[in-house]
């Protein structure tokens, strides 16, 4: 793949399509909203160690910077997701086609009634609320 500088951040030309932030920002969403817990509610530690977490002393380089990217998405999801669902239903099909393709590098996923027009549009939409609300420009 190759990779371009944009608003100082790197993107990576997929499907012969130079990503831009929007769509950067839509991929951080998707990958944050695919690792839905059905259960927040509950915990995965026992309550007498609630308030107890490991030093990351022992962390290798790599294990930081995914927890890093891991918290940075999770930031983007939480914030963009109100976005996506004030979207027509059209937009949001668009959308999730989209960045399943982003994600399989090629264009194999298509819906019988979503098009790349209805994509753009949805980007165009959400343009406007994400620079309002400060993540539009926000970058790594």
């Amino acid at each position: 793949m190759e990779s371009a500088q944009l608003t100082g951040r790197t993107m990576t030309t997929t499907l012969n399509v130079l990503m831009d932030e929007i769509d950067q920002i839509l991929l951080d969403w998707y990958e944050w909203s695919q690792k839905y817990d059905p259960a927040p509610t509950y915990r995965s530690a026992d309550s007498t160690c609630g308030g107890f977490r490991s030093s990351r002393q022992w962390m290798s380089y790599e294990e930081l910077d995914e927890e890093v990217e891991s918290n940075f998405k999770a930031t983007i999801g939480r914030a963009v997701e109100p976005f996506i669902f004030q979207l027509s239903m059209r937009h949001r099909v668009a959308i999730q086609a989209q960045m399943l393709n982003f994600q399989a590098g090629v264009s194999v996923w298509c819906m019988a009634r979503s098009t790349r027009e209805d994509y753009d549009d949805a980007k165009q939409i959400l343009k406007p609320m994400l620079r309002a609300h400060g993540i539009l420009g926000f970058g790594r």
